[in-house]
């Protein structure tokens, strides 16, 4: 790509980021909740001549300017206490768009790393987790998530349309053991050992 040196560009980018939650409380140890919000990420720009040269070479979707990546999230969840409260449960499901979604990519035919949209993506799944308190100074905790992330509009790739979102993984796995104890009235002792791994995931539209 090329372009004029020296060359200033302006941008504006906002975005009007409504959230909406309603909860029913059935008793003192449990809640459930469904909830509406909007986010948005602020655009970037390309090197300038980035878009001419994408047109020059038939690629669609290539901008300097790169737009905001604007997202819409549906939840519905529940949060549980039990045993004597020493157990926390929570779940969740959740339906998200993301539109314009930021992705760093090399395209060979124009000699170049940019930045481009992609125009549509849906991510859908779940999460459940659970914090306990084991007495005597001892914690655990651990979750499980899941995620489908499926592309749905690339102009720059149409062919990738129904491939997964690249960065999400398919399944995320975190726990934790936790020991807290003092040990004069001015130390504690403190010790704690965390597991965390990622499912299947991909780094590029096609997989």
């Amino acid at each position: 790509s090329g372009g004029n040196p020296g060359g200033i560009n302006y941008a504006s980018f906002d975005k009007w980021q409504p959230k909406a939650t309603l909860s029913f409380k059935p008793s003192d140890t449990a809640n459930i909740y469904a909830s509406y919000g909007e986010g948005f990420r602020s655009g970037q720009f390309n090197q300038n001549g980035t878009a001419a040269a994408a047109q020059a070479a038939g690629l669609a979707g290539v901008a300097d300017e790169v737009p905001q990546e604007n997202t819409s999230t549906y939840e519905v969840g529940a949060k549980l206490q039990l045993a004597d409260r020493r157990v926390v449960v929570n779940a969740a499901l959740f339906n998200t768009t993301v539109d314009n979604q930021q992705y760093f990519v090399f395209i060979g035919a124009i000699g170049a790393q940019v930045l481009v949209p992609i125009d549509r993506v849906r991510l859908r799944g779940g999460e459940i987790s659970a914090t306990s308190d084991l007495g005597r100074g001892l914690s655990a905790n651990a979750s499980f998530g899941y995620t489908d992330g499926e592309i749905r509009a690339y102009s720059v790739t149409p062919s990738d349309v129904g491939n997964d979102a690249p960065y999400v993984p398919k399944t995320t796995i975190n726990s934790g053991l936790q020991y807290r104890t003092s040990i004069t009235d001015r130390f504690d002792l403190f010790a704690r050992a965390d597991y965390r791994r990622l499912g299947k995931q991909y780094w590029d539209p096609e997989n």
